[in-house]
């Protein structure tokens, strides 16, 4: 069995063709999972890093003798993120895993805490406008 679901996000539309065993769009490709499930398409994503350095002096600490490399952060920002049900409960999210799947290759995020969130709603879904989390991992697949 086949459902069309039309969603007006901005000044978009997603047309979503769904069968039994897909439940996402394809639309550019890019979809995401929490925690291992399919959670809803995106339209885009920014990833900022934040890397902390140290600096370290000589012996006698008159010259700076090198930088060190501290913590590394990841700032992901996600942009029009349709959800196509309700399974996940956004607010009360904690350690998280994030996974961003593109046609080419996925990235995944982990010990995720959400930061940011914008949500609208009708009555033909939920859309989080953005959604912004703080990670401290990041791989490709």
């Amino acid at each position: 069995m086949w459902t069309l679901k039309i969603y007006i996000i901005g000044r978009d539309i997603v047309i979503q063709l769904l069968d039994d065993t897909s439940a996402f769009s394809a639309v550019k490709g890019l979809y995401i999972e929490i925690n291992g499930v399919k959670v809803g398409a995106i339209k885009s994503y920014n990833i900022k890093t934040i890397c902390s350095t140290k600096h370290s002096d000589t012996l006698w600490g008159n010259d700076l003798a090198q930088t060190v490399k501290g913590n590394t952060r990841y700032i992901v920002s996600l942009t029009k993120l349709c959800l196509v049900n309700n399974i996940i409960d956004f607010y009360n999210l904690k350690n998280f895993t994030l996974k961003i799947v593109k046609p080419v290759e996925s990235l995944v995020f982990c010990c995720c805490e959400w930061t940011n969130m914008e949500e609208s709603g009708s009555l033909e879904g939920v859309v989080l406008e953005e959604f912004t989390l703080v990670s401290l991992c990041r791989t490709k697949e």
